[in-house]
């Protein structure tokens, strides 16, 4: 090889050396920018933390938040189902029914043995329940300072219509100041319910479940088959109510008894 080839070969080779990266450059760049990209997360995420969440519930009363309340998507089913207009609603008298009573479109009830609930200033004297298809009297009930009272006659008849009224005077032929309507159901539909509902009671039980808890599950399961005066009577029948369970009854009457533009038309009397 003659001295000028080597002489241009040695420039080649040093030009091409010098123009390749370092390797153990590189991997000093990737490791200061792995580095440098966590300290811009921990800056970011100690220095610009997310702000507080202005929508979360404020704490209701005992300190229960509405979020933790196992009683709240009951309630928002009922809220999602409101009763149909009524002329008239809560009539002069002001007395609002809760149940049994038109919720959603539906009348049926599954209890042989009802529950009645009512709400409003006004004081009945008594309660009456009546056969739609005889209009006889089945059942009557002095009315003293309760706005409840569980129904204690004779089981009702699955597929018939019942008709029951407050009256605010002792005289027999007196008007009632609140009638509502309602119907047992059917009994084979009744009877595969019982099942299911002793099914989910012995389940309960076996798990030592409250009873406020088996009330809660029973009203689940009534919400799902749209059976909403029946979830109202789990709801009212529970004694010593948590403050959760509390919440949810004293929310019941603006949900059902509130027509539109007119708020809390009927207040639960104290």
């Amino acid at each position: 090889m003659s001295k000028f080839n080597w002489v241009l070969l040695t420039v080649l080779v040093t030009a091409t050396m010098s123009s390749l990266p370092i390797g153990s450059n590189q991997i000093t760049r990737a490791q200061t920018g792995a580095s440098t990209s966590e300290d811009i997360a921990q800056t970011t995420t100690k220095d610009n933390a997310p702000p507080t969440n202005p929508r979360v519930p404020l704490p209701t009363r005992r300190g229960t938040s509405r979020s933790s309340n196992p009683w709240t998507p009951i309630l928002q089913a009922l809220q999602d189902n409101p009763p149909p207009p009524k002329k008239n609603e809560g009539g002069s008298r002001g007395v609002c029914a809760i149940a049994p009573t038109a919720i959603g479109t539906s009348t049926e009830i599954w209890s042989d043995r009802p529950l009645f609930v009512w709400v409003g200033p006004s004081r009945p004297t008594r309660i009456e329940l009546r056969s739609v298809d005889n209009n006889q009297v089945l059942w009557r009930h002095k009315v003293e300072a309760q706005n409840k009272i569980l129904y204690d006659g004779e089981a009702l008849q699955p597929g018939q219509t019942y008709q029951w009224s407050l009256f605010a005077s002792s005289q027999e032929n007196a008007r009632p100041i609140k009638t509502e309507t309602f119907r047992l159901m059917d009994a084979q539909k009744r009877d595969r319910m019982n099942t299911q509902l002793q099914r989910l009671d012995q389940e309960l039980q076996a798990k030592n479940a409250s009873t406020e808890d088996i009330a809660r599950k029973r009203a689940q399961y009534f919400a799902q088959q749209q059976l909403w005066s029946d979830v109202l009577q789990e709801a009212y029948s529970v004694e010593n109510p948590s403050p959760g369970l509390t919440d949810m009854v004293r929310s019941i009457p603006r949900t059902l008894c509130s027509r539109p533009g007119k708020q809390n038309s009927v207040q639960p009397r104290q």
